[in-house]
């Protein structure tokens, strides 16, 4: 028994709130802080970064063993039975403010786990049970992040992939009007870069989904369950009897204790709390039901089933069958009302399954139940006792019928109940075999795809204050590196890394020496700025490199961004300028149809001025000096923001084209009509109308038809913007003081109207004059973007976001088809799209780098992310591979991602920095070997870049087309040496030159690699 305490009487509850002020309850002594002697069983003192926090503690939880026969007895936390993440016994017990407590078992290994939900600033504690009865608490990396104030614990297998879910409760609020209205009183917390171990809680609902193997990540946003106002108890149950667990909660407060401008009345109050809270509004809310779509997606039920026809106060929830019809009845405890029952109406078939356990467990505790059937995914529930907020439901469980269904019971103890065929609209009641208790099966590991190897090489990032310089910036711009190039340094045998510094490092060369990175040094000075894209012409020493002009104090002279070129040889450097942009993506490639390689460079943004639209251009070599061409430069004027860039041939005319990804805008495309003559396409192709936040693009053929499609990386669909609606961003100097200010907004249903994004205090921060006609928060709240900032607003430029997926583009030769990728694609930003056949079966394959940090306070980290490796199948559908199976566990925030066959055994390995963070070299074990091709031509354009390369296999049959490029995903440059798979089925390589001329070669028999030329 897990007993939760939380406090009898806090200080608010003593105290008025003048008499417990910071000042009052923390002193300094000498050089730190403490808590004064009279406070200090009350409270203690945290640091986040340079915050420092007092927290109040609660009560002590209490765990008390049974042994048997109705006796309890209370064991300690601290003497073994509870251990950290490292297995080391608890050295003080946990002062948490408990508000749920729940035994299930999360991770299917047959022992009961137990979730503790806390309040306040008191972290969740997730404690693994054991064969030896002790609970372990589970890495910080198996759950990246809680909610702030958990007030309850629901966990179901939702999207019926065979494991347990998990969903935690939260009081941020589904309606804008009054989300605008609250201020959440803790302080969002502060996470150092690239601590990958830290845990924020954040004030939203949480929902876990289980990776099968112990982690979690978190898609609340993307499922449509992140808000649902002031949340208490929830619990997953089948309502509509389609064999999905749908969701209910109950809701609503005595007080609503966030309403933001009450909170600023009460301030300097010298009443008692207890009597300040009565200038608080009431919050009676509904309570609310989602239904289970299916696939990890949530579904608003209008009036909740039933249960929020009435708003009140509801806490408590509980299920029984009370009219013995085979479904769950719901039974809620609401505040100064009487109790409210809810008969359940559902009309379709069902059973009911009632457990009975040898003593001393009669009621079958722990059992898990599962109804498996062939036309609908196995249901699967547990029998629990307690569990949901102050509640505890019968110990029946109802399923949905279909024809030809099984049950089977799994013991807590061991051993296994089946029952075939069974009937619809029937009680079962299954008996506990006598039988002695079984060990849990073991699952044998597997061997996965890539194994990570060490390199020890961190990116150094230099923490910069963006948010001083642009308060509403979307997000941080100062950590948008490192970028990173693969290199065979002027032709050797092995290829290696080279890595872009951020502001005050160098470039890195990480030397690949018989497929380990073992030795890195410094070859250029350390930069001024931030690294952009990097490439490197194969063949040769020379690095182009873009270098920002961003992280600048105020005291630092103006100064245009720069590209350089540094020899790896001897570090010898010469710089070009750029322009006042900040330099992003690099690309090489032979638009001049001359023979050698041109500089394409895309201007990302301009420092202080974000979003305004800035140029990119494109350079030429001229006598050995780089030179800004004017003519080819035309078509990027003020083109965009853009992220990412690629040099291919995308038409199939021979050649060299351009694919762009820009910010606030869409992917774009230029096809050259000869003599670098490109013509944007965008919207003939109808790319047009996908305007997103694209980070990189990179060309492929994923359908196999030899035709180049595209995959472009976007924000996902798990991130606090509304996706059913645009985004829009306003910007200009809207105040009048000199600086450039940044509105963003969406359609709000409650105003009919556009709704500012951010909430009334950012942006009286950020634009102080709107406090001289605003002056509560509910006039803010309840008024339109429009109403606020009138002909300020309508005069100024705006951008728009109308989509987040990340997506392939199938090229359909007169148009691109816009295919989504799946779901695990959109759970977190993802940044450099590599495509290669990471399997060696012929088919174009995907990984995704993932996640970003940076962004502002009280915004969630976006996190979900661990890199995703998606295979593509026999019909070319790119399939997500679980990470158990890929091997591919990056925590960080992954931005540059390269692929080579590093250690030359013919598969494609990865190599992907982190900002802040570690890079990654992930070694390709399983995949079938493949050929490996390195073309070579006479004159600049040594590697054949702007041409593509495709396997002719035994049977007649062509392979996808690969194209050779410099410059391509996001900020990244991969390998110009395709590889080709598998090897023994290739008898002949076709190869489309970047001249239009075309080859076809025979493959020698075992050959594992082939240097096709070209005069």
């Amino acid at each position: 028994l897990y007993a939760g305490f939380y406090k009898e009487a806090t200080v608010k509850d003593i105290w008025p709130p003048n008499e417990i002020v910071f000042e009052r309850v923390v002193k300094q002594v000498a050089d730190s802080f403490v808590v004064n002697d009279y406070w200090a069983d009350d409270y203690k003192l945290i640091r986040q970064g340079d915050r420092l926090m007092r927290v109040e503690l609660a009560e002590p939880d209490r765990v008390f063993f049974n042994d048997g026969t109705g006796r309890f007895t209370e064991v300690s936390f601290t003497e073994g039975l509870f251990l950290d993440e490292e297995g080391r016994p608890l050295t003080e017990t946990p002062r948490d403010w408990t508000l749920a407590v729940r035994f299930q078992d999360f991770n299917g290994d047959g022992y009961h786990d137990l979730y503790v939900c806390n309040d306040f600033e008191s972290p969740d504690h997730f404690w693994l049970g054991s064969a030896e009865g002790t609970f372990k608490a589970v890495s910080t990396l198996a759950l990246r992040k809680t909610s702030q104030s958990t007030m309850s614990v629901a966990a179901t297998d939702i999207d019926a992939d065979g494991d347990v879910d998990i969903f935690l409760a939260d009081m941020l609020s589904e309606d804008y009007v009054r989300r605008q209205k609250q201020h959440f009183v803790i302080p969002p917390e502060v996470i150092m870069m690239g601590d990958i171990h830290a845990r924020p809680q954040e004030m939203q609902n949480m929902l876990l989904l289980n990776r099968a193997d112990t982690t979690f990540s978190e898609v609340a946003r993307m499922s449509g369950v992140a808000a649902t106002g002031w949340t208490w108890s929830s619990a997953f149950i089948d309502v509509d009897l389609d064999g999905l667990q749908d969701l209910l909660l109950t809701t609503g407060h005595a007080y609503d204790a966030m309403d933001a401008d009450a909170q600023i009345a009460a301030g300097s109050s010298r009443r008692p709390w207890r009597e300040v809270l009565l200038d608080f509004p009431d919050l009676d809310l509904p309570n609310i039901a989602f239904r289970n779509l299916g696939d990890a997606r949530f579904e608003w039920v209008e009036d909740g089933w039933g249960l929020g026809v009435v708003a009140d106060v509801a806490h408590g929830m509980a299920f029984a069958d009370l009219d013995e019809d085979g479904d769950q009845d719901v039974i809620i405890n609401r505040l100064d009302a009487p109790v409210g029952v809810f008969r359940n109406d559902a009309e379709g078939e069902r059973i009911l399954v009632r457990l009975q356990g040898n003593a001393p467990n009669p009621q079958g505790v722990g059992a898990v139940v599962k109804v498996i059937s062939d036309s609908m995914p196995t249901q699967r529930q547990e029998i629990l006792a307690g569990g949901h907020y102050l509640s505890s439901s019968d110990a029946s469980l109802t399923f949905a019928y279909t024809p030809g269904a099984r049950i089977e019971v799994h013991w807590p103890t061991g051993g296994r109940s089946t029952i075939e065929e069974v009937l619809p609209s029937n009680e079962y009641r299954i008996f506990q075999p006598q039988i002695e208790a079984s060990e849990p099966s073991v699952v044998q590991a597997t061997e996965t795809m890539f194994t990570a190897l060490s390199i020890g090489l961190e990116h150094q990032e230099t923490s910069y204050p963006d948010f001083n310089r642009q308060p509403l910036l979307p997000h941080k711009l100062s950590q948008r590196g490192p970028s990173l190039a693969v290199t065979d340094m002027g032709g050797g045998n092995f290829e290696h890394l080279i890595m872009g510094g951020g502001k005050g490092e160098p470039l890195r060369l990480l030397s690949n020496i018989d497929g380990r990175f073992e030795v890195i040094r410094s070859f250029s000075e350390p930069s001024s700025g931030d690294h952009g894209g990097i490439v490197v012409s194969p063949g040769s020493y020379l690095v182009l490199a873009g270098m920002s002009n961003y992280e600048r104090t105020p005291e630092d002279p103006a100064e245009d961004s720069k590209i350089t070129r540094v020899s790896m040889q001897d570090g010898g450097d010469v710089s070009y300028t750029f322009g006042p942009e900040s330099p992003g993506p690099l690309a090489l490639g032979d638009f001049t149809g001359d023979g050698r390689l041109e500089l394409f460079v895309g201007g990302h943004f301009m420092p202080g001025q974000y979003p305004v639209n800035v140029s990119s251009a494109i350079y030429r070599y001229e006598g050995g000096t780089l030179v800004r061409d004017d003519a080819l430069s035309a078509p990027f004027e003020k083109l965009g923001l853009v992220s990412g860039a690629t040099a291919a041939d995308l038409n199939g005319d021979g050649t060299t084209d351009l694919a762009l990804a820009t910010m606030w805008g869409p992917v774009h495309v230029f096809h050259n009509r000869g003599e670098g003559q490109l013509v944007r396409m965008t919207r003939a192709l109808g790319l047009e109308e996908y305007s997103g936040w694209w980070n990189g693009v990179a060309p492929a053929d994923f359908d196999g038809d030899g035709k180049m499609d595209l995959v472009a990386t976007n924000w996902g669909q798990n991130h606090p913007y509304a996706q059913d609606v645009p985004l829009r961003a306003y910007y200009g100097d809207l105040d009048n003081n000199g600086s450039l200010d940044i509105l963003e907004v969406q359609q709000i249903p409650e105003l009919d109207a556009f709704g500012l994004v951010r909430d009334f205090r950012t942006l009286t921060h950020a634009l102080p004059t709107l406090r001289q006609h605003i002056r509560t928060y509910e006039e803010f709240a309840t008024r339109s973007a429009m109403d606020i900032f009138g002909p300020v607003l309508s005069e100024a430029d705006y951008h728009e976001v109308t989509e987040w997926q990340t997506m392939v583009f199938l090229n359909r030769e007169s148009h691109y088809e816009a295919v989504p990728l799946a779901d695990e694609a959109q759970w977190s930003p993802a940044f450099a799209p590599v495509p290669g056949d990471f399997n060696g079966d012929g088919r174009t394959d995907l990984f995704l780098s993932q996640n970003f940090f940076a962004v502002p306070s009280g915004s969630p980290r976006l996190d979900s992310g661990l890199g995703l490796l998606l295979l593509a199948d026999e019909s070319h559908q790119l399939v997500p591979q679980p990470a158990q199976v890929s091997g591919i566990y990056i925590y960080g925030s992954q931005r540059a991602a390269v692929r080579a066959d590093f250690d030359r055994d013919g598969r494609l390995d990865l190599a992907v920095t982190q900002n802040a963070g570690p890079v990654v070299h992930l070694r390709n074990r399983t995949a079938k070997k493949g050929l490996r091709v390195e073309l070579r031509m006479f004159g600049a354009n040594r590697a054949g870049v702007g041409g593509n390369v495709r396997a002719e296999y035994r049977d007649g049959s062509l392979g996808p087309s690969v194209p050779i490029v410099v410059g391509s995903g996001y900020w990244s440059q991969s390998s110009a040496e395709p590889i080709l798979a598998p090897r023994d089925e290739i008898v002949k390589i076709h190869v489309n030159w970047p001249d239009g001329t075309a080859t076809v070669t025979a493959v020698p028999a075992g050959a594992p690699s082939m240097l096709i030329t070209r005069e």
